[in-house]
């Protein structure tokens, strides 16, 4: 991972690169223990780490179809799980995706009003 140093750049990875020649300086090592000491000598804190993922379940705005979506922590459009089940909601059972091909959002027609239902998650 080039990066770059006073008018050349520093090399780090594991392996020989086409640029070492070329480079200030190059380092074999993996990015993430290189980085962790990096940081550590300009005394810079690494924050922790944290995955957002949610399951957006939308109904249309004449309550004739729910749509879902898996988003990241900024909203976007994220394929998080292998398999969304909704369980009670017409006809009874409706599995996502239907095809390798499906995208999201996933919708399904309402065709009556639940008291209520379930929706089965797999990563």
């Amino acid at each position: 991972m080039p990066l770059q140093v006073s008018g050349k750049f520093v090399v780090v990875n594991l392996q020989k690169t086409p640029i070492d020649d070329e480079a200030a300086l190059v380092i074999h090592e993996r990015i993430d223990k290189v980085m962790k000491l990096v940081m550590k000598k300009l005394e810079i804190p690494i924050p922790e780490f944290r995955r957002s993922y949610r399951l957006k379940v939308s109904l249309s705005d004449d309550f004739k179809n729910l749509s879902l979506t898996g988003v990241d922590g900024n909203g976007a459009c994220y394929t998080l799980f292998k398999s969304l089940k909704i369980i009670n909601l017409s006809p009874s059972t409706t599995a996502f995706p239907k095809s390798a091909h499906q995208k999201q959002p996933y919708t399904m027609p309402v065709t009556k009003a639940p008291q209520k239902f379930t929706i089965d998650c797999e990563f």
